[in-house]
């Protein structure tokens, strides 16, 4: 069933224009923004930023999104990997190597956390 959902996020009927496609880009984002200002709602968070990024999968903005609503639901490994991919892709955004400073630095991996950190100040 979850495999449907996925399938029936991702497909985008014949008919439907570009702008239909930002419409529904710009509702996941802000309801995403929305859950996870709310400790209660991190995993809707991550759901509709999910949707985001299958609706744009290149957009660095929403896998960013994503990997910061993943550590705020406690899925940490996976959004240092989302955040990481973020540097891969788009290392001039700088938000991406301040969150891993802090995440590393609450992991106690202060070198990592210090790397990300000055990277982040050099941008």
């Amino acid at each position: 069933m979850a495999v449907l959902a996925v399938l029936s996020a991702l497909w985008v009927h014949p008919d439907q224009s570009p702008s239909d496609v930002s419409e529904q880009l710009w509702r996941h984002r802000n309801l995403g923004k929305a859950f996870y200002e709310n400790q209660t709602t991190y995993i809707e968070a991550v759901e509709q930023f999910q949707r985001a990024l299958e609706l744009a999968p290149d957009s660095s903005r929403e896998r960013l999104n994503h990997g910061l609503a993943l550590i705020r639901a406690g899925q940490t490994d996976q959004g240092i990997a989302q955040l990481e991919r973020v540097q891969r892709e788009a290392p001039a955004i700088p938000h991406s190597w301040f969150n891993l400073g802090i995440i590393y630095k609450k992991l106690g991996q202060y070198d990592r956390a210090q790397k990300q950190l000055d990277q982040m100040v050099r941008l």
